[in-house]
């Protein structure tokens, strides 16, 4: 056992683990927020250390250590692709990537806000090229054409510095592009915290009271969740005790004791 919570060996079955794919040695900056199997955020890239994936991040008590991540969403630390990476009664974050194993992995999220073009409303889900030539994504509103980064159009061209993406009297964002023409383009924005939810999904919009029924919630990528308005308050606006923050403390959601004997759910915030 080392400090990281496990060994090669514990990664499922007994005997020695095959021999890991090709890898790249660094994992670039990605445009991504790296987590930790234990929920703390990356301090740097994501990184191949012999055949285990890492990267520096501060625990729970304060100190810096390496922590096992994972390279991209839906992989392991050894960067193996595999069913959803959760939290259990285990108080680590895995996954398996078949039937007869398991490996550590840590949640992976954008560090940008994306808005469509025409709708102007936020992204649900990644900004990609899926089943199409160009970007696109989810919205509130239904699906709507997106950027894949600032100052580039839906085609991913990009846009010029005078005449940058916006609206210019129309009702939808455009830009004109270096090449001479115009495309759509929606907003792209950096964030500048990360909402988690009551199931440890990431927020992909802003975390909004109900009116009727009195809590908060977001959308996640693909459906809706609870979440807590500011640090370490539950989904209905109640502080937490000031000796138990927001978090999982070994169940598969969020919590936080409010009283000497109540509790309720929560979404932990990390501000960037």
């Amino acid at each position: 056992m080392n400090s990281y919570g496990g060994s090669l060996m514990t990664y499922g079955g007994s005997g020695t683990p095959p021999d890991p794919p090709h890898f790249e040695p660094l994992w670039p900056s990605d445009g991504k927020i790296h987590f930790t199997y234990l929920g703390t955020m990356c301090k740097e890239d994501c990184k191949l250390v012999g055949h285990e994936y890492k990267c520096e991040s501060i625990d729970k008590d304060g100190d810096v250590q390496s922590m096992y991540c994972s390279p991209k969403a839906n992989t392991d630390y050894w960067g193996r692709e595999c069913r959803k990476c959760g939290m259990g009664k285990e108080e680590y974050y895995w996954c398996r990537p078949d039937d007869f194993h398991w490996g550590y992995c840590g949640m992976v999220t954008d560090n940008k806000i994306y808005y469509g073009s025409t709708t102007g409303a936020v992204c649900h889900n990644n900004c990609d090229q899926i089943y199409h030539d160009y970007y696109w994504c989810n919205t509130a509103e239904g699906w709507d054409y997106c950027s894949p980064s600032e100052n580039r159009d839906y085609m991913n061209k990009q846009c010029r510095e005078d005449r940058p993406c916006g609206k210019y009297d129309k009702n939808y964002n455009w830009c004109r592009l270096k090449e001479g023409s115009w495309g759509y383009c929606g907003l792209v924005k950096p964030k500048t915290l990360v909402r988690r939810t009551k199931y440890d999904h990431f927020c992909v919009d802003k975390c909004q009271r109900h009116e009727k029924k009195d809590y908060y919630w977001c959308h996640t990528a693909s459906s809706w969740d609870y979440c807590s308005p500011d640090v370490d308050v539950t989904y209905k606006n109640k502080p937490c005790r000031s000796d138990h923050s927001c978090d999982s403390h070994g169940y598969s959601y969020n919590w936080c004791w409010t009283s000497e004997s109540d509790y309720d759910y929560c979404g932990p915030i990390e501000r960037l």
